[in-house]
């Protein structure tokens, strides 16, 4: 966001522009930001047409998820991931993984380490003890 705050400061919050499939907005404020994500029927999401989708994308989350929908489509996602924006997280639960991160990259002592890599299993094995009170323990797997 620091690389768009000259334009926050000149035009305010939002700031909208052309790009090669229609309109796009930036914003610089969480307030606004749902505003945007939630106001679906004022601000309808682009629909792709199928030589911009990526086949990668839409195995990994489905041609049909809350990010690229709108109207009735959106509304059913939303309902279901709903409780996910609406609770207070645990902080033990993110320390304790966080802890499980820190314990590998040390156990790489001098070597490279795909910090990526570990960042996504540390969200996949948090959304697995908050949502579905289980442990995926994929931090601490060796997936070489």
């Amino acid at each position: 966001m620091v690389a768009f705050q000259p334009l926050f400061n000149e035009y305010g919050v939002v700031r909208a522009f052309t790009v090669f499939w229609g309109w796009s907005l930036i914003v610089g404020s969480p307030e606004v930001a749902k505003e945007v994500f939630v106001k679906n029927n004022i601000f309808a999401k682009q629909v792709f047409k199928q030589s911009f989708k990526s086949s990668t994308i839409e195995k990994l989350f489905g041609p049909s998820q809350v990010v690229s929908n709108n109207g009735d489509e959106w509304k059913r996602h939303r309902k279901i991931i709903n409780p996910i924006f609406n609770q207070t997280w645990n902080t033990q639960l993110f320390g304790s993984c966080a802890q499980d991160v820190i314990d590998e990259w040390t156990k790489e002592d001098g070597k490279d380490v795909k910090v990526g890599d570990l960042i996504q299993r540390m969200t996949l094995d948090v959304f697995g003890k908050a949502i579905f009170d289980y442990n995926f323990n994929v931090i601490i797997l060796n997936l070489k």
